[in-house]
């Protein structure tokens, strides 16, 4: 049996703490007044005043505390072993203590580290989430560009006709080619010519607008020679 001030091994009480704690522990426990000499060396003895109580302490390297004279009802002898046994209970009453203090704290950890767990699951759930945003948004992107694309595709250049017309207006063609010559002539002579230069302005206006006419008959005809074509094709399939 052990305490913090007074322990006993079956045999022997020993005493771990000094010489002033072990006076005060003999007046407030033991409730004896008395007086302490020294017999020699670390040994201190204590004899009550009330009785022939006498104790025997040999010092601090020893440890060694010995009931010398107790009474015939051995009350020395009884309250060591009360007090010991009192120091015991507090003892395991400071550990169990100790223990729920130890278990509280673990389970706060826990709590904590719990907690932490949760926030983490719920951020890799935050991220997977944008993730998810951002791949509908990429889809999304390529979609639009897609469509946008096509209509490029349909509204870049004309539409022509799908065969080699090599039958277009010849006379027409000329007549185009003629005109050009003339508007090339005409801005040669407003740079070199006396002429008047509104006229010469009016008259290049004027060939501008026959250009414009042809190219539109042109176009027109053409139109009308790959339809031909098509209905031609359609007679030689049949």
């Amino acid at each position: 049996m052990s305490t913090n001030k007074l322990s006993y091994d079956c045999k022997t009480y020993r005493w771990s703490w000094s010489l002033l704690e072990l006076k005060s522990f003999v007046e407030q426990h033991l409730k004896l007044h008395g007086s302490w000499t020294s017999p020699g060396g670390e040994a201190k003895v204590f004899r009550s005043e009330q009785s022939d109580f006498l104790i025997k302490w040999y010092g601090v390297s020893s440890k060694k505390i010995v009931i010398q004279v107790d009474n015939e009802e051995h009350y020395l002898e009884l309250l060591f072993q009360s007090l010991i046994n009192t120091y015991e209970i507090d003892e395991n009453n400071e550990m169990q203590s100790e223990v729920i203090a130890l278990d509280d704290s673990c389970t706060g950890d826990a709590l904590v580290i719990s907690n932490t767990a949760d926030k983490a699951t719920q951020s890799v759930h935050d991220v997977k989430s944008q993730d998810n945003d951002l791949k509908s948004n990429e889809l999304a992107v390529k979609s639009t560009a897609k469509v946008c694309a096509n209509k490029n595709e349909r509204l870049n250049g004309f539409k022509v006709c799908c065969y080699n017309c090599t039958c277009g207006s010849n006379v027409t063609k000329a007549e185009l080619e003629g005109i050009k010559l003339d508007m090339a002539v005409l801005e040669s002579r407003l740079l070199v010519s006396a002429s008047p230069l509104e006229e010469i302005k009016l008259e290049i206006k004027t060939l501008k607008t026959k250009e414009n006419d042809m190219e539109v008959v042109i176009r027109r005809q053409n139109e009308l020679i790959c339809k031909i074509n098509d209905e031609n094709m359609v007679l030689k399939s049949k």
